[in-house]
């Protein structure tokens, strides 16, 4: 039986446990043992969330493709945190961050650009284009001297 048929089952039955058993088991939960030992519904209830967990853990696992949790202390990670370089000197070696304020030459572009802003306004296309007399699609006419320059 899969783990997550097993939680199915186990959540029905404590779901629904009460209801079978009529108004007596519903309102009544056996006091607690001196012995600390929990309800069978507590009991229940803890089985689940640990499955849960297990549940949780496991889809974790295989997203990561893995077959068990890596096996890493603190103290590994501490030592290892130490000895990683510093990311200023990652940053200069690789040299990342290129609008910095050293002293270099500047490579100059061999291709400039000047922009230009053209508003203009739709006119009427041709009769050809209209349907029923209304237009179909917009027409932007637009000047030789503009169109040099493109």
């Amino acid at each position: 039986m899969h783990l997550t048929q097993v939680l199915i089952y186990l959540s029905f039955m404590v779901a629904f446990g009460p209801v079978g058993l009529g108004d007596q088991t519903a309102h009544h939960q056996p006091p607690a043992t001196d012995d600390g030992e929990q309800c069978s519904t507590c009991e229940v209830r803890q089985q689940i969330k640990n499955m849960r967990l297990h549940a949780i853990k496991s889809q974790i696992l295989s997203k990561l493709r893995l077959k068990q949790a890596p096996n890493i202390s603190r103290d590994v990670v501490k030592q290892l945190l130490p000895k990683a370089p510093p990311l200023q000197q990652l940053l200069d070696q690789y040299d990342v961050l290129g609008d910095d304020n050293k002293d270099g030459l500047m490579e100059e572009d061999d291709e400039h650009a000047i922009t230009e802003t053209i508003m203009t306004m739709a006119t009427e296309p041709e009769s050809i284009v209209q349907v029923d007399r209304k237009p179909k699609c917009c027409l932007f006419s637009f000047s030789s001297k503009i169109q040099v320059n493109r």
